[in-house]
């Protein structure tokens, strides 16, 4: 599957605090490989996050990018799934800017969801990415 643009940049700035947040987790756990598997294969959707959210139903790709980072992209418009998130979410879905909202987000102690428009190119199909990082 081919990740976006979206999702490799939103790796590259997560990737310092995933690796951080991983680490100090299976050092906790002392077990990695228990760590890697709570993420599931590429696509599939994880357990941490499914602790504050059901997965999407109408996704277009899916794919776990690190044990910490997951993103899924729908061809539904943003609304639809702000709508969906604010009645599945266990927290409240909150806007950067509540007179535009061009991002919505959830957080909680262990997981950040970003939802937002879809702006760029080679995402045929896709008009909202949802990007889950474990904390």
């Amino acid at each position: 599957m081919q990740n976006s643009l979206w999702l490799r940049s939103l790796a590259l700035l997560a990737l310092v605090a995933a690796t951080a947040c991983s680490s100090s987790h299976q050092a906790a756990s002392g077990d990695a490989a228990a760590a890697s598997a709570s993420a599931g294969a590429d696509g599939q959707y994880p357990t941490w996050a499914a602790a504050v959210v059901a997965e999407y139903p109408n996704r277009v790709d899916a794919s776990s990018v690190t044990d910490n980072l997951f993103q899924i992209d729908t061809a539904d418009d943003t609304k639809t799934v702000v709508a969906w998130f604010k009645a599945h979410a266990s927290a409240p879905v909150t806007a950067s800017d509540p007179d535009s909202a061009p991002r919505w987000f959830v957080n909680t102690a262990a997981v950040h969801v970003d939802i937002e428009p879809n702006t760029y190119e080679g995402t045929t199909g896709v008009k909202t990415m949802m990007a889950f990082t474990r904390k």
